[in-house]
């Protein structure tokens, strides 16, 4: 994966709202993708921002990430983030 910066993503349509506490300039390395993932969609989630994460990563980096942090989320938030991805994607 090349360098990747935060702003790339928010450029995409991401919502600043997912990263409202990182620096926009952030370059993101490859072991920190999942991590990056989870936190913008902890911060912010909705259908659309789901979609817009899948677009981006695609949908086995989205549900990769969320299997690796599963026993750190909410049992609820998780289960339901994949129900919109298994049911739309």
């Amino acid at each position: 994966m090349k360098e990747l910066k935060l702003k790339e993503i928010l450029d995409f349509g991401i919502p600043r709202a997912c990263y409202c506490r990182t620096n926009i300039n952030h370059v993101i390395k490859q072991n920190e993708v999942s991590g990056f993932i989870i936190t913008g969609l902890t911060n912010a989630c909705t259908v659309n921002i789901i979609q817009q994460f899948i677009k981006f990563f695609g949908k086995s980096v989205v549900v990769a990430a969320l299997k690796e942090y599963k026993s750190e989320l909410n049992k609820t938030f998780y289960q339901n983030v994949i129900k919109v991805i298994n049911d739309n994607y």
